[in-house]
């Protein structure tokens, strides 16, 4: 399954090896965000990141790292110095030692950005519950109502197996409420 490509900060003061990161990011089909060697930069670009790739250099470059975390916006740091060098509020933060394989990198970016995406989206339950609000509006008897959003579901568990969708589960199941209205609401009126 292809997974869907996400903005990847870098920040990285060796020339070749940034060059080679956002290369790499890119080949992988993924957007490239800097590479930054200016930590100031970097925290000014933080709200295009999805994602990011921190060098440890100096204790100033967890300045950057302050900015993501501030962001919730997920980032490994890159070193090839000690881990003893961070501070205590970083401990937590996935730490891998150059060299490390930019596709082991980008796995760990996208399962920790697929983890925040799923905590933002809203439940299934909160779904329908407003799939059936959006059906009392448009049809006053309780009864056709649930049926209308019956319906609904049912094709939307039919275009899930099918691979469909692309967009959020919300608006899919929205969309689909109306277009059931508007193509069959006689049915679920009887």
């Amino acid at each position: 399954m292809a997974r869907e490509p996400i903005s990847v900060m870098v920040v990285e003061d060796d020339y070749f090896l940034a060059s080679k990161l956002a290369s790499e990011i890119r080949q992988g089909g993924d957007h490239v965000i800097g590479p930054f060697d200016d930590i100031h930069d970097a925290i000014n670009c933080t709200p295009l990141a999805q994602v990011a790739i921190l060098n440890i250099g100096s204790s100033d470059d967890f300045a950057v790292a302050d900015s993501l975390l501030h962001n919730e916006i997920p980032f490994v740091f890159l070193t090839g110095c000690g881990c003893e060098v961070m501070p205590r509020l970083f401990r937590d933060q996935h730490i891998y030692t150059k060299p490390t394989t930019t596709p082991i990198i980008l796995a760990d970016l996208h399962a920790q950005h697929a983890a925040i995406e799923a905590q933002r989206l809203p439940s299934i339950e909160t779904v329908v519950h407003e799939l059936l609000g959006e059906a009392r509006a448009l049809i006053r008897d309780p009864g056709a109502a649930e049926r209308l959003v019956e319906s609904v579901l049912k094709q939307a568990i039919a275009h899930t197996h099918a691979g469909l969708p692309g967009r959020s589960r919300r608006q899919h199941l929205q969309d689909l409420l109306r277009e059931e209205y508007r193509l069959h609401r006689r049915r679920h009126l009887s």
